[in-house]
């Protein structure tokens, strides 16, 4: 009896080591209910890199308080995060009847990953109906999501006019003026497409990202031009060069870039080096997801 009251007291006292996770599950087990403390539980996993329990305990949070909207939230992203959009959507659609505008928003963004726009559309002008005392740039990041989502409906124009807006609420925005140059390019204006690419990562980036949307509209021989302006201005630019692997692949040209047009002598031997790498990476690229550099 002794050794046995002398193990339960050994178990008593034995801890993971990691005492605020210890206190945090201590309190949750002596109170089911407290919200506070199962939310400050699983941002401990999460930060913990223990994202998947993270998701059970809020998970267990909405169960029992369905209208808390800070950890439905971060349940969201968080399942984002793992690359469980349809797990994140139901999440999204689970909450309180009312309308939510960040609710809303995710909705949209993940019917649009989802491959589902024409659905995910009514979600984010609905997010910006309710967006009317957010703050400029709020409400900025709102058009850019639309815009994304005309985008992928093919809708250029339309595409177009969202960013436009967006960058009138927030002209630092990177993110609605590199795609305002997919929506430009995809409309047929390249010369303002590669203004504002330009304006953000530089020619060879501005460059490469035509050559992606020449790519995606299996426009090679242009797409080949541009990879040469962009490998001219950055010898060492890795996406034009292996965006170039990729055009010789389907136009069955070589890789070869027009000395000429791009840069002689020692430079030009550096780039015909790299290309040979390139080529040598095969199974890399491969892998490449070649709709994704166009919106880069």
């Amino acid at each position: 009896m002794e050794r046995q009251a002398q193990l339960a007291k050994n178990a008593e006292v034995v801890s993971t080591g990691d005492m605020e996770g210890d206190a945090l599950r201590r309190r949750v087990l002596a109170s089911p209910d407290d919200g506070g403390a199962r939310a400050k539980l699983a941002a401990h996993y999460e930060a913990a890199g223990q994202p998947e329990l993270a998701v059970e305990h809020y998970r267990l949070l909405l169960g029992r308080a369905p209208e808390q909207m800070t950890a439905r939230l971060e349940l969201i992203r968080i399942l984002h995060g793992l690359q469980l959009p349809e797990e994140a959507l139901a999440a999204a659609e689970a909450g309180p009847g009312q309308p939510v505008r960040a609710l809303l928003s995710w909705k949209g963004i993940l019917l649009d990953e989802l491959d589902r726009p024409g659905e995910g559309e009514p979600a984010h002008r609905q997010a910006l109906a309710l967006a009317s005392g957010a703050t400029a740039a709020a409400q900025a990041v709102l058009h850019n999501n639309l815009g994304q989502n005309l985008l992928l409906q093919n809708r250029y124009s339309e595409a177009v006019a969202a960013f436009e807006k967006s960058l009138a609420l927030d002209r630092r925005s990177e993110t609605a003026r590199n795609n305002l140059g997919v929506a430009l390019a995809w409309q047929g204006e390249p010369a303002r497409a590669l203004a504002h690419w330009r304006s953000v990562g530089g020619p060879a980036n501005a460059h490469s990202n035509l050559a992606a949307v020449y790519m995606e509209q299996e426009r090679y021989q242009e797409a080949r031009r541009e990879l040469n302006i962009a490998i001219g201005y950055d010898a060492s630019h890795r996406v034009a060069m292996r965006n170039l692997a990729v055009v010789s692949e389907h136009d069955g040209r070589p890789a070869v870039l027009e000395p000429e047009r791009v840069r002689g002598g020692a430079a030009w031997a550096r780039i015909a080096q790299a290309l040979r790498t390139v080529f040598v990476a095969k199974e890399e690229r491969e892998k490449m997801d070649r709709a994704g550099q166009a919106r880069r």
